[in-house]
């Protein structure tokens, strides 16, 4: 793999860095077709960026390199390389193997009888498809420009896609996976264990030192729970004052054997509210190597020990 460092400064005698660029890949096993695309892009600018231009002389070079890099807005790729259909065996590896669909493909050919055009738009999917001759500077600027808003814009709806979804899986308080999120963990196979903490008498922290008080206790139990646990399980955050612990089958035995530890490690923390040492218990309710509505068995287990008085801990049975 190839850069050419002058693509990322203004000016090559001063060395002036540019942080922000737009990267292209050019896959092609011609050192001149390399050499000719980036005298055509030197200096040219999109949007305020500059290029970073990587060079790959093969399919197999080009792998590696899209592996790595995970900014490609777009590569332009020769269908003969290697072997007579490496540019091909390439677009197919980045769209299926490694699922990226943001990066624009165009693939550039010097013999358009190869590979033919319709052929190959209906199989693979690419974005373009042109022989060498097509490309002059002129149209090398326009497709790299075009594919570059394509790549932005798609790049902004994913992103937007992520944001929504983690502000739909994570408590905005807590910064802990929510009940969607372990519905979803949940939805996989496997019997799993979990446990449900609820604090007893919330409701008299948030009474006694009002609700800014009280969610900073909650994100400080939520650290605790976090710092102490999430090596062996996941730690959740499901509502208020109710968080969980979830390990797959596998791991079972952590829960099963350390129930009455985990609960009186957590008895035995005091946060500190309003220059005040607060100390709480916790009630418990256990659902072991169980599969299908699991919250819901937990749950049950829970509200039984909340209003039984006496049992602490509650394990959820058929019975």
């Amino acid at each position: 793999m190839s850069e050419d460092l002058g693509f990322l400064v203004e000016d090559s005698t001063k060395a002036k860095e540019i942080e922000e660029f737009y990267t292209i890949l050019i896959v092609d096993d011609e050192e001149s077709v390399h050499l000719m695309t980036k005298i055509a892009l030197k200096n040219k600018t999109f949007d305020g960026r500059k290029l970073k231009i990587l060079t790959a002389l093969s399919a197999a070079e080009a792998k590696k390199i899209v592996t790595t890099n995970d900014d490609i807005c777009l590569a332009i790729v020769d269908v003969v390389m290697e072997t007579p259909d490496a540019g091909l065996e390439l677009v197919d590896y980045i769209r299926h193997e490694l699922a990226n669909n943001r990066i624009r493909l165009v693939l550039r050919t010097g013999q358009a009888n190869q590979a033919p055009e319709e052929e190959v738009i209906d199989k693979y999917d690419i974005n373009d498809y042109k022989e060498k001759t097509e490309l002059t500077v002129q149209k090398l600027y326009t497709l790299v420009r075009t594919s570059i808003k394509q790549y932005m814009q798609i790049k902004e709806l994913e992103d937007s896609r992520d944001e929504i979804y983690r502000k739909m899986t994570i408590s905005e308080l807590t910064k802990l996976p929510n009940r969607m999120k372990l519905n979803e963990v949940l939805d996989t196979s496997g019997k799993k264990s979990i446990i449900l903490i609820n604090i007893n008498d919330f409701s008299q922290v948030n009474e006694n030192f009002g609700f800014e008080s009280g969610d900073k206790f909650l994100i400080e139990l939520a650290n605790f729970l976090k710092n102490t646990y999430s090596k062996s399980m996941q730690v959740f955050h499901l509502h208020g004052d109710v968080f969980a612990l979830l390990c797959s089958s596998k791991e079972s035995d952590i829960i099963e054997k350390n129930i009455n530890k985990i609960k009186h490690d957590i008895d035995m923390q005091n946060f500190m509210i309003e220059n005040q040492k607060i100390s709480f218990s916790i009630r418990v309710g256990v659902a072991l190597k169980e599969y299908g509505n699991i919250i819901q068995k937990a749950e049950l287990a829970m509200k039984k020990s909340i209003t039984s008085g006496d049992e602490e801990i509650v394990i959820y049975s058929k019975s």
